[in-house]
């Protein structure tokens, strides 16, 4: 079974490991294994916690966003595909 943990667990356990904290401590007690560490880190470890949840809401907002324009471009064409069966 794989284990998500969003970006405000994963910044908080880098901030633990950044504290000196004992690496393989820390992933045993978290869940992470060694190898996951390095890569956490390249993908969140610049980000603080205000970060990650300002990221999340603005992937949200793109997403709602997308799908308006979805929603938009089908009714379009539907508009257009009536015009020329009028003609």
């Amino acid at each position: 079974m794989k284990k998500r943990f969003d970006q405000v667990q994963v910044i908080e356990f880098l901030r633990e490991v950044d504290a000196a904290a004992s690496l393989r401590a820390l992933c045993r007690e978290h869940g992470f294994n060694d190898a996951a560490q390095a890569l956490l880190r390249r993908t969140c470890g610049a980000m603080r916690s205000p970060q990650a949840r300002q990221l999340r809401q603005l992937q949200q907002e793109n997403q709602r966003l997308r799908a308006l324009l979805a929603l938009q471009q089908r009714e379009r064409e539907r508009i257009k595909q009536a015009l020329r069966q009028a003609f």
